[in-house]
Parts: C-alpha cells; structure tokens; sequence
C-alpha cells in the first residue's frame, strides 16, 4: 500500500488536492511494527509525526505501582506526535502496537514545511489535539469514580460511539482489547473486569456474541452512568 494512503485517510489532510497529498506522500517514510513492539518510549525526543495505516496502538503510561494505565487507543488514520511541532519537547507517554501495524512518519521539519504553505492544517491539529484533552478529562473523571462497573461501562459507551455498529436488535461492538487492556483502561485488574463483564450480561444491559463481540442492547442504559 503506497504512503499516498496515509494522507489520504487523515482527516487533517482531507481538504488537500492530489498535488498537494503527493508532495506529502514522497516526504514519508514508511515502517512496520509487529504486535508488542514499542515505538515510542517515554522521554524518547519527538521529531516526527507518525500516521498509522493499518493496525491499532496504545499511548499508555507507567503509574506509581509499576502498572500499565492505558490513556488511549489509535488506529488507522489516526496521527500521534503532532504536539511537537508547537514546541520541543520528549514523549511523555509510550506507544505499542497491539497489533501488526504499518504507518508513516513525517519529520517534524518536512511537517512544518507543509504547515507553513497550509496553515489550516495546524487549526486542525490544534482541534484534534484538543478532543484528545477532552479525551484524557473523560478517562480523568472515569478513574475518579469508585464504581468499577460505572467507568467500565463508560469506556464501552465510548469505544461503541467510535466502532459500533447499529444492529435491529441494538449496537454491535467488537472488543478489540483484550481482557487485560480493558483493565489498564479502567484502573483495576483483568479478573474484576471479567466478572463486571459477566454482571452487565447478566443484567441484560450486554449479550456476548462471541468472546470478542458484544451486543448493547440499550444505549441508553449507558448515557445514564
């Protein structure tokens, strides 16, 4: 798949013409992570923009405990590293592939370049940047909460507002994270979220389909938490 992929996906890149993703595309270079990899560590200087094609990464830290806490997943079309383009500046997260991933990445230098000649891009960059605060204020408020299940449920409400997909009998959501990336999300261990997982079905609120998919039969039962 040729990097002209990359620009085309990115919503930051969407209102640019052919001419002007091409000049993009030659500037990128193109690399691939296998499930596990790290690809960014934290305090790792940042100097590039990374543009994932395929695949899904998580940007997490390491709490005081030594345990993951996981404050977002990306995936193709999705952009990280931008920030550095403001200012200079190390990672103050890592970056792991939870799967087999291809992206491209961009200098910071080459970034500039296009911003310079297209300064809508950066009032773009300055919105997304700004929904990944939003974000981070969200998962925020979810750790606060004593309530397991409550910040469990509000990390399904968002991954199936991302992912879902509407179905006669409610919405069907694919749970790409595992057990355990679910638990890094929510602040608690693997064995809790089984066993709220396990609550939810048993109150109808949730069906599993199959180990990995799960059906929400009401939305609504969410919006409430």
């Amino acid at each position: 798949m040729e990097c002209k992929y990359c620009a085309q996906v990115v919503h930051i890149f969407n209102e640019l013409n052919d001419e002007e993703l091409k000049v993009i595309s030659d500037l990128t270079k193109e690399c691939f992570y296998k499930k596990g990899d790290i690809i960014l560590n934290e305090g790792d200087i940042l100097e590039q923009i990374y543009i994932i094609h395929s695949g899904k990464i998580k940007i997490y830290k390491i709490n005081s405990d030594g345990k993951e806490q996981i404050l977002y997943i990306l995936k193709d079309g999705d952009t990280f590293g931008e920030n550095s383009i403001f200012k200079e500046q190390k990672s103050t997260f890592y970056a792991e592939a939870m799967e087999n991933v291809s992206m491209c990445i961009l200098s910071k230098n080459d970034f500039v370049k296009i911003i310079s000649k297209n300064p809508a891009i950066a009032f773009k960059i300055m919105n997304y940047l700004n929904e990944r605060i939003k974000s981070l204020e969200l998962l925020l408020k979810d750790l606060t909460t004593e309530d397991v299940k409550k910040r469990l449920m509000s990390i399904i409400y968002r991954l199936a507002k991302k992912d879902g997909m509407k179905d006669i009998n409610g919405i069907k959501l694919r749970l790409y994270l595992s057990r355990e990336d679910l638990a890094n999300l929510a602040g608690t261990t693997r064995e809790t979220v089984s066993r709220k997982l396990r609550e939810l079905e048993h109150e109808g609120i949730i069906e599993f389909l199959s180990n990995r998919e799960i059906l929400i039969k009401d939305i609504d039962d969410f919006n409430e938490i």
